[in-house]
């Protein structure tokens, strides 16, 4: 009896665009030619076509009739809009996040705000302290048990690392840290109940 055949992996076309726009190795302006990423990804124009409409959909590239795909230029008050706005579901991520995580996990990512990434600022490397905020918001999202919510900071993710990589969002002020010690149960809900 012949081995069955694995069907060969489909490559992530829209991810591996999402990255380098993130990343910058596609900066603004920069055009999408359907038939060069067909021929890099080995696929059909249509699977091409596919991914730049989800990346269309997601903000990052604009599709001109008869000229193609290019990646966006964001406008400074598109930034201050998206920012807001992350601003806010952020904000009441958090407060999910507190009635549901265990009181050690937010002890655990005080320690992590006030040594490894205080140590990150300092020494100026940015893309660590990035990596560190990253893997912090993606435990809260996890952890506030929203699904609505998750799906939409989950989408805004992507944007947030292209600001990030324009360099449009400043990091958020170390000082701040301080706020953690709240969201340590039953500490939180005696603060909340001040606001």
């Amino acid at each position: 009896m012949p081995a069955a055949r694995s069907k060969p992996e489909r490559p992530d076309i829209s991810g591996v665009l999402r990255s380098r726009i993130a990343t910058q190795a596609l900066p603004p302006g920069s055009k999408l030619a359907e038939t060069d990423l067909a021929q890099e990804f080995d696929v059909p124009r249509s699977r091409v076509r596919e991914a730049l409409a989800v990346l269309e959909q997601r903000g990052l590239v604009e599709r001109i009739p008869n000229r193609g795909a290019v990646v966006i230029r964001l406008e400074p008050a598109l930034v201050g809009s998206l920012y807001e706005v992350r601003e806010v579901l952020e904000g009441a991520c958090v407060r999910l996040a507190t009635l549901h995580a265990p009181s050690a996990q937010w002890a655990r990512w005080l320690a992590h705000f006030q040594g490894p990434m205080v140590e990150h600022v300092s020494a100026g490397r940015l893309d660590e302290y990035i990596q560190g905020y990253e893997g912090f918001r993606a435990e809260v999202i996890e952890a506030c048990r929203n699904p609505v919510l998750q799906q939409m900071l989950v989408q805004g993710i992507i944007i947030n690392l292209v600001l990030a990589a324009f360099n449009l969002i400043p990091i958020p002020p170390l000082d701040g840290s301080h706020v953690f010690k709240y969201l340590l149960p039953p500490q939180w809900s005696l603060q909340y109940q001040r606001l």
